[in-house]
C-alpha cells in the first residue's frame, strides 16, 4: 500500500497551509491561536496506508533540536503550545494544553468514523475519501496551537518548524 499523503489545511477546511502566520510577537506574550487539520490523504481516490503513532513536535528549520540555532530557545523552551481535539465534527475549545519541543511531543489522532468504527490511538486514517471533513472525520487531526513567549526571551527572528511524525506499514 501507498505511504501516507500528509497534508496541512486551515481550521476550516478551505486552505492548504505551509506556514503558521504567527506575526511578530513580544517577549511576555502569547500569540493568537490558531486551529490547522492534518489530513492524511485528502481527496485521494485510492486508500493508502494509515499513519500511526502520530505525534506534533517542533524543530529548528534543520529538522534538529535547535542547539546552535536561533530556535534553540523555542524548541528546548517548548514555547509552542498545542491541544489535539479527536472531536472532529463539533470541535471543543482548547481544554489543556501541551508544551512541545524537541524530544518533547504530543500525540494526534482523528475522530472516529461517522459509521461508529473506532479510530486508533495515535492514528489518522489514510482511506479514500472525498476531502470533506464532515463526512471523513477519522481521515485527519484538528490541531490547535499557540506561542508562548517567556519575558526574558532574546529578541530576534525565529525559524523554527512544527513537524508531523508518524509511521506506516
Amino acid at each position: 500500500m501507498a505511504a501516507p499523503i500528509m497534508s496541512w489545511w486551515s481550521g476550516d477546511n478551505t486552505t492548504p497551509m505551509s506556514t503558521w502566520p504567527i506575526g511578530k510577537l513580544d517577549a511576555g506574550y502569547d500569540s493568537a491561536e490558531y486551529q490547522f487539520l492534518v489530513w492524511n490523504n485528502k481527496g485521494g481516490s485510492a486508500d493508502v496506508a494509515d499513519a500511526v503513532n502520530c505525534y506534533v513536535t517542533t524543530k529548528d528549520i534543520n529538522g534538529g533540536n535547535g542547539v546552535g540555532t536561533n530556535a534553540d530557545q523555542l524548541v528546548s523552551g517548548k514555547w509552542v503550545k498545542v491541544c489535539c481535539s479527536t472531536n472532529g465534527l463539533n470541535p471543543a475549545l482548547p481544554v489543556s494544553w501541551y508544551a512541545i519541543g524537541g524530544d518533547v511531543k504530543s500525540d494526534l489522532k482523528a475522530a472516529d468514523s461517522l459509521g461508529g468504527v473506532v479510530t486508533p490511538a495515535k492514528t489518522i486514517c489514510g482511506k479514500a475519501n472525498d476531502g470533506n471533513m464532515l463526512n471523513f472525520p477519522e481521515c485527519f487531526a484538528r490541531l490547535y496551537t499557540k506561542v508562548s513567549i517567556p519575558s526574558d526571551a532574546i529578541m530576534g527572528k525565529v525559524d523554527f518548524l512544527v513537524r508531523v511524525g508518524y509511521q506506516h506499514i
